[in-house]
């Protein structure tokens, strides 16, 4: 029996119209990313599935009045992927930190802390503005970046800085298309946090979604206890539900126990919520390695250890973590990656036609991303020994990162201060490194501060 039109299955592949659109949409979301960073420092940005909310409601009036116009599934997820990558770029960890950074040292610069004598000749110039008079409209305001002479010395650091994200978006993405088949289809990984997109966009989008009873009950815990909450800020009278950083570690005030230090128990829906979706052996690790973090600092004040710096060495034992779940990916996927470069060198090949690009191409996009860095750092003063171990080490953390994501789909993910610009400098010494690669270590921390929102694991989604 032939289908309704407005009930068929819509095809599900994007198209140029849904890229204008979403390109469109982006310059708004990434806007408001800037001026307001929460959307980013979740890995569900719940901007884009607002916005996602909003097509879909439209996308159910053109399936009942003008059908060949409706979206499919794959265009309403090509535009969710899209705002999120954008939500990602210009959120909290990357171009609102890298902005700042650029003038940072020479507005700051005083005859008492030295920093022109020591360091102002490691920055390059083409990376910075170093002009006092732009600056000065920037950090004391009434002024406005609509002058040529602003224009012109934020434009070549702009273009710099955008080459170089460019470059190692590049990277990710030839990285996620060769893996994706291993994750995706042999390892069958959960993706917790494209369940709800998926669903909702199933078909296209329908009211079923919207009809369920389960759904509105949660939306209803969630967003009643929010709304309690924010009345409250406005009108204390209102009770205030206390589901945020109820502290616990007040109570233990004797030694050794009294170094548990600041230990929150939080009540959060959306966190609960997604916790459904995670494998039962890597939910229970999150909050028990939480508390053997805990046992170690108790254990340290009994053995006399706490005098030691930054013991117990919390952020160098997460950054061997993550590198060792990345080294642990890789050989669980080795065979497939020796399978896809063997396709790489084999003109009849087959094995990647159905991949969103061919392994050759990837491959391309690595090399020529790689390449670019190389080229960019050392045009920049750095080694070429510091260069690989950097970005190495870099692309391994959001290689793991990007794993968990993909197979345990935490709310949150802060990977504060564990990146190769500061583990590098403490497994070598700063003396190896040297001036020139440690101030460009300061310059990268643009894209190193806390890893929430990067681009990687929404690329793989």
């Amino acid at each position: 029996m032939e289908q309704h039109p407005s009930t068929a299955i819509l095809p599900n592949h994007t198209t140029w119209r849904i890229i204008a659109l979403g390109l469109l949409l982006s310059i708004p979301h990434g806007y408001f990313s800037i001026q307001t960073p929460t959307p980013s420092t979740v890995s569900l940005v719940y901007t884009a599935i607002l916005n996602l909310t909003l097509l879909i409601i439209l996308n159910l009036v053109l399936k009942r009045w003008l059908p060949r116009f409706a979206f499919s599934q794959g265009e309403l997820l090509t535009i969710y992927t899209m705002i999120s990558i954008t939500v990602g770029i210009a959120g909290n960890d990357i171009i609102r930190v890298i902005g700042p950074l650029l003038g940072h040292a020479f507005w700051f610069a005083t005859p008492e802390n030295e920093w022109q004598t020591l360091f102002f000749r490691y920055l390059p110039r083409w990376l910075v503005v170093d002009d006092l008079r732009v600056l000065e409209g920037l950090y004391e305001g009434d002024s406005s970046i609509y002058h040529w002479q602003y224009i012109r010395t934020w434009l070549n650091p702009v273009f710099w800085w955008g080459m170089l994200l460019f470059a190692l978006m590049m990277v990710m993405l030839g990285i996620n298309t060769i893996i994706r088949k291993q994750w995706m289809e042999h390892e069958r990984l959960a993706y917790p946090i494209i369940q709800l997109p998926l669903a909702m966009t199933q078909d296209g989008g329908s009211g079923k979604f919207f009809r369920s009873r389960v759904l509105w009950i949660g939306i209803a815990i969630g967003g009643g206890i929010d709304l309690i909450n924010g009345l409250h800020t406005f009108f204390p009278a209102i009770p205030l539900l206390p589901i945020r950083n109820v502290e616990i570690g007040y109570y233990f005030t004797e030694k050794p126990l009294s170094a548990i230090g600041w230990t929150p128990i939080c009540f959060f829906p959306f966190v609960i919520g997604l916790s459904y979706f995670m494998p039962l052996d890597l939910a229970f690790s999150c909050w028990f390695f939480y508390l053997f973090w805990k046992v170690q600092l108790v254990l340290g004040a009994s053995l006399g250890l706490r005098n030691l710096p930054e013991f117990p060495y919390v952020k160098p034992q997460s950054s061997g973590a993550y590198l060792a779940i990345a080294v642990i990916a890789v050989w669980a996927a080795r065979k497939h990656i020796f399978y896809a470069l063997r396709g790489v060198f084999s003109k009849s090949f087959q094995g990647d036609e159905e991949e969103p690009m061919r392994y050759r191409t990837a491959l391309g996009f690595i090399a020529a991303g790689s390449a670019f860095l190389v080229f960019f750092c050392i045009k920049a003063g750095m080694s070429l020994w510091v260069i690989v171990l950097f970005f190495g080490f870099y692309f391994l953390l959001v290689f793991a990162l990007t794993r968990l994501r993909a197979e345990l789909g935490p709310p949150v993910n802060e990977l504060y201060n564990i990146g190769p610009d500061q583990m590098l400098p403490k497994i070598l010494g700063t003396r190896r490194l040297g001036a020139s690669n440690l101030a460009m270590f300061s310059l990268f921390w643009g894209f190193n501060r806390a890893h929430r929102c990067n681009p990687m694991p929404y690329q793989l989604r």
